[in-house]
């Protein structure tokens, strides 16, 4: 058992390194002719490595999706990347750390990640207007409001920032759509200081699991509705989707 989680660890720095070195230049060629082909390789990249973890991902409601959606989800832990990643080619915000990290930072930007740091409240309005550009162009983009992880049980209250771009977007970019992610282990939840190399080990060693991906009914934003008014209705809308008990379909 432990040789098997020793390779299964050691095929994931492999994986990712392939990915950057092969699959990255190809997906660029193909994009180049064909710009909607952006993307279209994460999937394949996080099924990878969400069966090196041996986490499964039921997903439903996967039909709320349309182009120029910005979806807003809870966040228990960095495996929320990939569980999500693993549906559909999606464009993330995330923390300027990130874009630090070793194979993963070449991977995010080559998935058209958007970096804030939040530590810097100046960077809200270039990362704003990045996702303002991404939905206007077609892109599916995620963002978590919480701002940090949370154990899942319960939605940690939602900021409003990285939601003003819906709030001022044209028309045919005015949807969002909640997600609710729950896993059936709670040592998924990535929480405090918790650094991501033990975590990983951690996750890798603890049994299979499940992570179940909830998409509520997509919403049109009412012109005028503020960014404070929408991240309280989402919120409302995350929690409820959380706390259901009903089990998805399975996810392509």
């Amino acid at each position: 058992m432990r040789r098997m989680t020793i390779l299964r660890a050691a095929l994931i720095p492999v994986v990712l390194s392939t990915y950057v070195l092969m699959a990255i230049p190809v997906e660029r060629l193909v994009a180049r002719r064909a710009p909607a082909a952006r993307g279209w390789t994460s999937p394949w990249l996080a099924r990878l490595l969400l069966a090196l973890l041996r986490i499964r991902v039921e997903a439903s409601g996967l039909d709320a999706l349309r182009a120029g959606t910005l979806v807003v989800a809870n966040h228990v832990s960095w495996i929320d990347i990939l569980v999500i990643a693993s549906l559909r080619p999606m464009r993330f915000l995330a923390k300027a750390e990130v874009g630090r990290w070793p194979l993963v930072a070449a991977v995010a930007r080559a998935q058209g990640t958007i970096f804030v740091d939040r530590a810097r409240r100046r960077s809200i309005l270039p990362a704003n207007a990045a996702i303002a550009a991404a939905l206007a162009a077609g892109d599916v983009v995620v963002v978590f409001p919480e701002g940090t992880t949370g154990a899942g049980d319960e939605a940690l209250p939602f900021r409003s920032s990285h939601l003003q771009p819906v709030c001022d977007a044209r028309p045919a970019s005015k949807r969002i759509v909640p997600l609710a992610l729950r896993y059936d282990n709670s040592r998924a939840a990535w929480l405090g200081d918790a650094t991501l190399l033990p975590h990983l080990w951690e996750m890798l060693r603890a049994p299979p699991s499940v992570c179940c991906a909830v998409f509520g009914a997509a919403r049109d934003i009412e012109p005028g509705v503020s960014r404070k008014r929408l991240a309280r209705l989402m919120q409302d809308q995350v929690a409820r989707l959380a706390s259901e008990r009903e089990k998805p379909s399975l996810s392509p």
